[in-house]
C-alpha cells in the first residue's frame, strides 16, 4: 500500500477495516476501507474522531454490508456521500468485454521483451 512510502503515515488494521492517514492535503492521502464486522461501529467512530481531531480531508469506502450498517452513522456524523461503485457490476462488465476478445494462445516471449528483462 502506498502509505508505507510516506513518512509519518499512520496505518491501522483493525477488525475488517484498514485506515491510512498521512495528514496530506487531499482526501486521497487519508482514507479508510470498511467491511462489516463485530466492531465496525467502534472502528468507524475511531476513524471519524482521528480525522476530525487532525482537521484533514479523508475518504471512507464502505462495502455494501458495511454501508447498510454504517451509512446512517456516517450521515449523523456529518460525512457526505460522494458516490457509489459496484465492484460486482464492474467485474461482470470486465468479464463480458474479455469474452469479446479473440482467443489467443500463449507463445514465446518476444526478443525485445527478453532484452528488457535482462
Amino acid at each position: 500500500m502506498f502509505f508505507s512510502y510516506i513518512e509519518g503515515a499512520e496505518v491501522v488494521l483493525r477488525g475488517n477495516a484498514i485506515i491510512g492517514l498521512t495528514g496530506g492535503p487531499a482526501a486521497d492521502f487519508n482514507m479508510a476501507l470498511f467491511d462489516e464486522g463485530p466492531d465496525d461501529f467502534a472502528v468507524f467512530d475511531d476513524f471519524v474522531s482521528r480525522v476530525n481531531a487532525s482537521r484533514i480531508s479523508a475518504l471512507a469506502m464502505l462495502s455494501g454490508a458495511a454501508s447498510r450498517r454504517l451509512g446512517r452513522v456516517a450521515k449523523a456524523k456529518g460525512l457526505i456521500e460522494a458516490g457509489t461503485a459496484s465492484a460486482l457490476r464492474a467485474w461482470k462488465d470486465h468479464q463480458a468485454a474479455m469474452k469479446k476478445l479473440p482467443a489467443t494462445r500463449p507463445g514465446p516471449i518476444p526478443d525485445y521483451l527478453n532484452r528488457m528483462i535482462k
